[in-house]
């Protein structure tokens, strides 16, 4: 096994294989099964909205139980915004946004809070930052 994190694997076996034959299939990674939100680490899940009644969305987020459910089945790029979306909710959740309800600068307060949260999750996630990467 290994001893190399997640996306320096990913990388490493993706320029191994392009390197060998330029036009083979390289295979998509999956996200990241948890990524750090703050204080926080939060359950990254699969998920088929039909079986849950809902057809309506691509994604969850459970803040009570910090889990992030992604639709099952869709195109890499699809799936890339919808997980970012619901790491949004997630920040929101964790950022103290809803405490700027009364501010008179709503706009900055919220900017200035996913600027941090948004620094920490890169710099706390390195694979999830190799997902994003990736291209299909």
């Amino acid at each position: 096994m290994s001893r190399l994190p997640l996306y320096r694997q990913m990388a490493a076996t993706k320029r191994k294989v392009l390197e060998a034959d330029p036009d083979a299939y390289v295979e998509r990674p999956s996200y990241p099964r948890t990524i750090r939100v703050g204080p926080f680490d939060w359950a990254i899940k699969p998920w088929d909205p039909r079986a849950a009644g809902n057809t309506a969305a691509y994604g969850m987020c459970d803040t009570g139980t910090l889990t992030i459910l992604i639709q099952e089945g869709l195109t890499l790029q699809w799936e890339q915004h919808v997980l970012i979306h619901e790491l949004f909710h997630a920040m929101h959740s964790t950022g103290a946004v809803r405490e700027l309800a009364f501010d008179s600068n709503l706009e900055e307060g919220t900017v200035a809070i996913f600027a941090f949260q948004m620094l920490g999750l890169m710099r706390d996630n390195p694979d999830l930052m190799a997902y994003l990467q990736w291209r299909s």
